[in-house]
């Protein structure tokens, strides 16, 4: 590596930067100008000089200069453009420009402002300067007068209520009731909460949707105390949005309920869940989804009494609120209704089980998961449940509240044991209830999943190709004693294989003689196990990293299979083990013809930074036609010991793919920078279209190495190469933006040494 001594090079300061910036405001180039503009907003620039010179670029003969000034000055929040800004509001003829004036006055936030804002308002935005474009395929005014009532709420100045309300009752401005009533709420105030009080009761229905949803945002909802430490909510806000609850229209009452549920008191709540029932399905929908957020014992017991309504779909909703609340004493309630007949109510319990996730139900919902004929979404259900309430056997959830005495479910009913139950799932025909069971497994005893896991990965795989055929003996010759009952067994199993019969299995597997009675009625050893639950159980195995070295072996023996999937999963899991018995394996899946395993086979290196095959197989894909893998291989080789991995980042900055470059630069720290890795850091530029230079800059910056400013700003000077300016202007304020400031603001000069000093 060079010596960091020889590459001290004189660099420009920040000031020399702005002050370079502000010549190219003066130019004729708009394009240049844009780009100076928007650089002296990277930078921060908010000295004197240069905001007045943006302040001076409002009257611009260039709209586009003009708005990139305005944006650039509404970031800043230079509270002295405000009023310049306000000439550019009632005067510029270019609409966009006007737009990003009230956006930038909003920002700046001035009261100086406001009596001008509200002249524009009441105005309608100025129409008239509107006349005077003809590319404009709407009326900016109407963007700008709703852009002025977020401005007015931002400012917060009470005097714009009236001008408010004053356009918001006058006919055709239906348009701006939205904006409008939000931006009342958040002015607040007795005037602007009566005229929304107002709206909710006798407006039309839209205007009622809107005031609802608006008074939402009052303070008043949000829990302002009053001097008795209570929430100080006005009574005839509440009982407006009590009676709101029975309006005729459904989304008034779903806006009411919504606004009722911030202040989120039992007295304002309760009303709501009468809703529940309400003939409207989306206000049902929406309803359970905000007693579902706001929670609370006095909003669950009272859900509770609602259960023995006799309304189907009232109860499914409720229990599937109940469940979104996961109370524990909510359980018992939940479970009553395990056998109900309705199979859409079981699955809302099971799932409320689940999430409510303490003992109770465990033989209710291991028979659910044992009968086959259930629906697969409910079997995964009831495994995902009978996981949570397994692996809870106390009945204590993190509350700590126990509940053990008060359910006995499970002794009301008779059934096989839930463990068994759950393990015997996982050789399910059904892969998608079998993941759910094995997932469940490893979840409630992580103790012990990775013995499970083990076990699951290594299950052999019973021969799938064979099929049995009526006079098809499969090259069994059975003695004459049994030839009448073996040819009897094969006409049995005609038209069946080893997938789905489990006959067909053993006739396939053993010779007739060796079957004794026993073993035909213990079909234990002939599980089949789907694909996808021997996947998952590989890529569960990887988020046991404390137990995960016993399982080394099966997963090595996994990536030897023909599988890819398998094989790029288990290639993760052994990059968490780490061991180093895995290494060839991990090598083997570089060569393998899949881009995900090849993928995989990369980021597993990366605990194997010290091996010298490493090093050699890294190296070498440097080269690799798949530009993806050589991106992959840029953010592994940096974890490599020694010197040469800045000459292997110095190869990856001139690639020739922009994503390969991009990572390169990413990866680069100080302990691998050098003269050569400036070169090729600075050149990288101009290189692809100038798409990279504020990357290029950012790295610049965070190597301390300013030292390419100077030739930076000699370019941008240099009138014969126009062309790159607008790359040279964006570079420099990347380098020098706030998060490079406090390494350069102060300095006057001169000799900032690329790495970093000592």
């Amino acid at each position: 590596m060079p010596d960091r001594d020889n590459l001290i090079t004189p660099a420009v300061n920040r000031s020399a930067v702005i002050g370079a910036l502000h010549e190219v405001l003066e130019r004729d180039d708009s394009l240049s100008r844009c780009c100076a503009v928007k650089a002296l907003q990277t930078m921060n620039a908010d000295d004197k000089v240069s905001t007045a010179r943006l302040v001076d670029l409002l009257l611009d003969e260039d709209p586009d200069v003009r708005m990139d000034a305005v944006v650039a000055l509404g970031r800043m929040k230079v509270v002295q453009a405000a009023l310049p800004l306000l000439q550019n509001l009632e005067k510029d003829p270019e609409g966009e420009v006007r737009i990003e004036v009230v956006k930038a006055l909003s920002r700046i936030s001035s009261t100086q402002t406001v009596e001008r804002l509200i002249h524009c308002f009441r105005e309608d935005g100025y129409p008239e300067l509107d006349y005077m474009v003809d590319d404009l395929e709407f009326n900016a005014c109407w963007e700008v007068q709703s852009s002025l009532m977020d401005a007015l709420a931002e400012i917060g100045d009470s005097r714009a209520v009236e001008a408010l309300i004053e356009v918001l009752e006058a006919e055709g401005y239906e348009d701006l009731q939205e904006s409008g009533f939000r931006a009342l709420a958040k002015l607040s105030g007795e005037t602007a909460r009566k005229f929304l009080l107002k709206q909710l009761q006798q407006g039309g229905a839209i205007a009622r949707r809107r005031a609802a949803r608006a008074l939402s945002d009052l303070p008043e909802l949000h829990g302002i105390a009053s001097e008795a430490g209570k929430a100080a909510i006005p009574s005839d806000m509440l009982t407006a949005l009590t009676r709101a609850l029975a309006d005729t229209d459904p989304g008034v009452r779903i806006n009411a309920a919504q606004a009722l549920a911030v202040e989120g008191s039992a007295v304002a709540v309760v009303p709501i869940t009468q809703l529940l029932s309400d003939p409207d399905m989306e206000v049902r929908g929406e309803v359970a989804a905000i007693l579902a957020s706001i929670r609370g014992r006095d909003i669950v017991g009272r859900l509770h009494q609602l259960l023995v309504e006799d309304n189907l779909d009232l109860r499914r909703r409720i229990v599937k609120v109940l469940g979104e609340i996961g109370e524990p004493f909510s359980l018992k309630p939940v479970s009553f209704f395990l056998d109900d007949s309705n199979q859409d109510l079981v699955y809302e319990v099971v799932v409320a089980l689940a999430n409510i996730g303490i003992a109770g139900a465990e033989q209710k919902l291991a028979n659910i998961l044992a009968d086959e004929t259930n629906h697969y979404t409910l079997r995964m259900q009831a495994a995902r449940a009978l996981g949570k309430q397994l692996g809870n056997p106390s009945g204590q959830n993190a509350s700590g509240s126990k509940h053990a005495a008060d359910i006995k479910l499970q002794e009301s009913t008779q059934g096989p044991d839930p463990r068994e139950v759950l393990e015997a799932t996982v050789y399910d025909q059904s892969e998608h209830v079998a993941c759910a069971a094995l997932e469940a497994l490893a979840e409630m005893d992580p103790d012990n999943a990775t013995v499970q896991l083990v076990r699951v990965l290594d299950f052999s795989l019973l021969p799938v190709e064979q099929n049995l055929d009526a006079g098809t003996a499969q090259d069994i010759e059975p003695d004459d004693t049994d030839e009448e009952i073996q040819q009897g067994l094969v006409d049995m199993v005609a038209g069946h294989d080893a997938r789905t019969s489990t006959l067909a299995a053993i006739l396939a597997n053993q010779p007739p003689t060796d079957i004794s009675p026993n073993e035909v009625e213990d079909d234990t050893d002939h599980r089949q196990i789907q694909p996808g639950v021997r996947i998952l159980a590989v890529r569960l195995l990887g988020s046991f990293p404390e137990t995960i070295s016993g399982a080394v072996k099966s997963l090595i023996q996994a990536t030897k299979e023909g599988d890819p999937e398998l094989r790029r999963e288990a290639i993760h899991s052994l990059r968490r083990a780490g061991d180093e018995s895995a290494l060839d394996t991990i090598l083997d899946g570089l060569s393998a013809e899949q881009e995900g395993v090849r993928l995989a086979a990369l980021d597993a290196l990366g605990n194997f930074s010290s091996s010298d095959n490493v090093r050699t197989r890294l190296v070498d894909m440097l080269e690799d036609p798949d530009p993806t893998i050589r991106q992959r291989v840029v953010e592994q080789i940096i974890s490599l010991p020694g010197p040469e991995v800045t000459d292997y980042l110095c190869r990856a900055l001139e690639d020739e793919d922009l994503g390969v470059c991009r990572a390169a630069l990413h990866q680069l720290t100080r302990q691998h920078y050098s003269a050569e890795t400036a070169r090729r850091v600075e050149s990288l530029m101009f290189r692809f279209s100038g798409e990279l230079r504020k990357n290029t800059a950012a790295v610049l910056r965070r190597m301390q190495d300013f030292s390419s400013s100077s030739r930076l700003l000699e370019n941008l000077m240099d009138m014969e190469q126009t062309t790159n300016h607008w790359v040279c202007i964006d570079a420099l304020a990347e380098m020098y933006s706030i998060a490079g400031k406090n390494n350069t603001a102060g300095s006057t000069a001169a000799e900032v040494r690329p790495g970093g000093v000592g």
